[in-house]
């Protein structure tokens, strides 16, 4: 076995301390340097400066922030904290954006900046970007930051949060239905898909449902988890219902084009169809019987419908092949109309857990324009239980029409209207069809035309019979926005609009001059697109079509018009003819993963002035044990996990290792070389704290874990590691190498940059722990951390004389002996036998210098040397022998 030995002793006088002086002074400088990720930095000479956080709603996994699709949030707490424990705490303004300064300047100027989930458990963190702070400001942060304010430096941080229901993909398939007239042929199209953002006459259209399959169809709704499309029953005159009558619901797999019903909403309506292109009989009942909005729970579990005939709330299993009744039914409140039966409910709305119902106050006991309303209803998707309206608006902005044929709002009637012996045109009656929300959190009201939906269908071919009228659906697209706790819509002075009438969107189709209308329910959102699509007629500029138009979220008309989709002339000409639509989005990516760091302190923590772990290997190992994805941490420390590194992307609700188990990371050279995993789950902010863990048996730092559902992004597993320490061992023998039981000693670090040990005065050095009490093998053990230290004996062994010198050292214990750590031998001498003759004239002790107890006090001529079975003994005054000796390992 090879030995390294050091002497270790205390100084002496003259140049020999000198020497000692110079070598400790060394050590200490190499020392320094090599636990510099401890050191604090100076005080700053100026004050510390600020740092601007942005938090937006992020909609993708791109990790880029975009600013025209994703706003900033507002009313989002943001903390700011020091390493000395100083908390700035500020609220995101309208822009999302927050600016805060230190609550007090710190020696380090490093700062935390963490952002605090408004909504846990419906918003998650948004992607986070590689480069991070480091892209700012267009890259994304994780939720949790740290920056350099030192010396006035200013800082700014973008990071998002996203609701995983807002994803989808680019230009994913858009699914709606036309709505057949009736003796139209059982192969007829009804459900069909196409690419968003496709524009023209029938563009890339895909049929996956007919006739004969579904029958007249408006609510749409898509679940993601298992790729599935429902659609349901619709009172439409001159249409047919399906095979599943007027309370039925569909399902479809547009993989296979197969459909079947999915479930029959009990006490739909009795009214039947004509089964002829008149349909008289059937005015009445349209948006009175039958199903109106379809919507899925944002988690694709539950299926909401209305029942128009009793106007109740219906709540369907949704993960289920078919089903035969309701998980629940839940009343609809009826809000203040003038007649009970004036409260017509139809379309659905789902945004952030909350389900929102929307209906119209009908003016039908009335007559009345001025008593036609808009009013949203939310409620608890769970419970059922409704709250006070968010938005209750009149329905008068359009002004009041002298007869029928303008674009105006009418009350409702059931039967067809009538100026001078003629059918109307127009006699626009609104049915709130659909909810939706912009990312600024913005309403969007996509109105339908009642009356629209009670005219009669042209013949297939052919000239049109005498006095026959196509009606002109004069439906809206409106947007509303919050104002205190309630939203106002764009035509009454909300989102901005300074006129009254004037609505946000631009719906004049043919453009640029035709009808001002010509949009109306169904509507979908993909929030990746700039544009809406809503139903429509003369989407592309040609008349008497019917298809989906999309409009610019900002208001403009779509430079690509729309797709048509009726095929030649529309039977129901400009009336309305399409029905609701629904973007089939993917289910939303996940990104697990964050941070590593160094914890010097060994708190457990991240501290500010703590550094990141750059350059070191995470893997990541499926439910089997089979790596599946490796990465490095980033220059700030930083690893993720998604689709991007994972075989075969990284799943929902799976079972997976986080595993830093690459040897070379912690041999010599490597960024985890003598650092070991810190404490786990310390205290109760998971943002903050380490989670991997050593399991029993095992060799590398882990964390065990399931993913979250679709999009749950989890930031919080994160690694820090603690400075390895070692082991100084003290041994205490007699001249003989007797083991010596019973000695007490304190240990001191070196802490004041004063040669020696100072034990007193202004700046002592440091004691660490408890003295220790020689065992039977007379030896002290401490673990510690690297430094320089030095033994202090307090009390000799029993029947051993005091050492003249009691303090040994400077014990070095750097990197190159952390593994086997540093012995340092004692000697005592036993004490002399009582004397028989007088007692010898003392020798007069020699004077100590002043500071403690640095220097033993012998001059260098009282120092003799002898070299004893391998170890440097020194030998000095009565009898103290001292030897330091370290291992190395081989």
């Amino acid at each position: 076995m090879t030995q390294t030995e050091q002497e270790t002793r205390a100084p002496a006088p003259g140049a020999g301390r000198r020497r000692v002086a110079e070598r400790a002074a060394a050590v200490v400088a190499a020392l320094a340097a090599a636990t510099a990720v401890a050191a604090p930095s100076a005080s700053p000479a100026t004050a510390d400066g600020s740092v601007t956080v942005r938090v937006v709603r992020a909609v993708d996994e791109s990790g880029t922030y975009t600013p025209a699709l994703e706003p900033g949030l507002a009313g989002v707490t943001v903390t700011l904290t020091g390493e000395d424990g100083g908390v700035r705490t500020g609220v995101t303004a309208a822009d999302g954006t927050v600016t805060l300064s230190p609550a007090k300047a710190t020696a380090s100027g490093k700062y935390r900046v963490e952002v605090v989930n408004p909504k846990p458990g419906v918003l998650y963190p948004a992607f986070a970007s590689r480069e991070g702070l480091a892209g700012a400001p267009d890259k994304l942060s994780s939720n949790e930051e740290f920056v350099d304010l030192s010396a006035g430096k200013q800082a700014t941080v973008t990071t998002g949060l996203w609701n995983p229901s807002d994803y989808c993909q680019k230009n994913a398939p858009l699914a709606t239905a036309c709505q057949p007239a009736s003796l139209d042929p059982a192969s007829g199209r009804t459900l069909l898909t196409f690419p968003y953002e496709s524009r023209g006459v029938n563009k890339d259209v895909t049929d996956v449902s007919t006739n004969g399959d579904t029958g007249n169809v408006f609510g749409i709704a898509w679940n993601r988890e298992d790729r599935r499309l429902f659609s349901s029953a619709q009172a439409k005159r001159a249409t047919v219902y399906g095979p599943g009558g007027p309370g039925a619901i569909y399902v479809t797999d547009p993989a296979t084009k197969t459909t079947k019903l999915f479930t029959t909403v009990p006490n739909a309506g009795s009214t039947a169809h004509a089964g002829n292109a008149q349909d008289d009989a059937f005015v009445a009942p349209v948006g009175k019987e039958s199903l109106g909005g379809l919507k899925l729970s944002e988690d694709g579990r539950d299926l909401y419908v209305v029942n128009l005939n009793n106007r109740k709330l219906y709540r369907y299993d949704a993960t289920v092949a078919t089903v035969e009744k309701p998980k629940a039914v839940y009343t609809i409140p009826t809000p203040d109309c003038p007649s009970a039966d004036d409260w017509r409910p139809f379309g659905l709305g789902m945004q952030d857990g909350v389900g929102y119902v929307g209906g119209v106050c009908s003016g039908q006991s009335t007559q009345k324009i001025g008593d036609l309303r808009a009013i949203v209803l939310p409620f608890d998707p769970a419970t059922g239980t409704f709250d006070a309206a968010v938005l209750n608006q009149p329905l008068d902005h359009r002004g009041t029409p002298a007869g029928c044929g303008g674009y105006f709002w009418y009350p409702w009637q059931d039967t067809v209207p009538t100026t001078n012996g003629q059918v109307c045109s127009l006699n626009p009656e609104p049915e709130l069809g659909e909810i939706g929300f912009e990312t600024d959190g913005s309403m969007l009201l996509s109105f339908r035309d009642r009356y629209a939906d009670q005219a009669a269908a042209a013949p297939p071919e052919g000239p049109l019979p005498n006095g026959f009228v196509y009606v002109l659906a004069s439906a809206d697209l409106n947007k509303a926005c919050k104002s205190g706790d309630s939203f106002v819509m764009d035509v009454n002075l909300g989102c901005g609009i300074t006129t009254k009438g004037k609505g946000f969107f631009d719906l004049n189709r043919p453009a640029p001059v035709g009808h001002l209308y010509a949009s109306f329910a169904g509507m979908a959102l993909s929030k990746v697109e700039n544009s809406i699509a809503t139903s429509g007629y003369d989407v592309s500029n040609n008349i008497i079509t019917a298809g989906t138009m999309f409009t610019l979220r900002s208001g403009g008309i779509d430079p690509g018009f729309g797709n048509e989709l009726s095929d030649g002339r529309s039977r129901f000409g400009k009336g309305a003819a399409m029905a609701d639509l629904e973007v089939l989005c993917d289910k939303a990516p996940l990104q697990i993963g964050n941070r590593v760091w160094y914890d010097p302190e060994r708190s457990g923590l991240q501290l500010p002035q703590q550094k990141p772990v750059a350059g070191a290997t995470v893997n990541l190992y499926d439910g089997d044990g089979k790596k599946v994805g490796t990465a490095k941490t980033t220059a700030r420390g930083e690893y993720y996990f998604d689709d991007s590194n994972v075989t075969g992307g990284l799943k929902p609700k799976t079972a997976y290792t986080i595993r830093l188990d690459n040897p070379a990371d912690y041999a010599k050279g490597g960024p985890l070389y003598h650092w070991v995993p810190t404490k786990d789950n310390v205290g109760s902010n998971r943002a903050i704290d380490s989670d991997g863990t050593v399991p029993k048996g095992g060799k590398y730092v882990e964390r065990a874990l399931t993913t979250g559902g679709p999009g749950q992004n989890d930031h919080t597993f994160d690694f820090g590691f603690m400075q390895q320490q070692g082991e100084l061992r003290l041994v205490k023998n007699d001249q003989d190498g007797k083991a010596l039981p019973g000695a007490v000693f304190q240990l001191w670090r070196e802490t004041n940059a004063t040669d020696g040990l100072q034990t007193d005065g202004d700046k002592p050095d440091t004691k660490v722990g408890d003295p220790c009490t020689t065992g039977d093998d007379g030896t002290c053990r401490t673990v510690t951390d690297k430094g320089t230290y030095y033994w202090q004996e307090i009390t000799p062994p029993k029947g051993y004389q005091t050492p003249e010198q009691p303090v040994l050292g400077p014990v070095v214990l750097d990197d190159d002996h952390l593994d086997d750590g540093v012995s340092t031998t004692a000697v005592n001498k036993l004490l002399p036998p009582p004397p028989s003759t007088p007692a010898p004239t003392p020798t007069q002790t020699p004077s100590a210098p002043s500071g403690g107890l640095a220097y033993t006090g012998m001059d260098d001529t009282t120092l003799t040397y002898a070299l004893v079975g391998g170890a440097i003994l020194v030998t000095a005054g009565a009898g103290l022998l001292i030897a330091v000796r370290k291992r190395r390992a081989h």
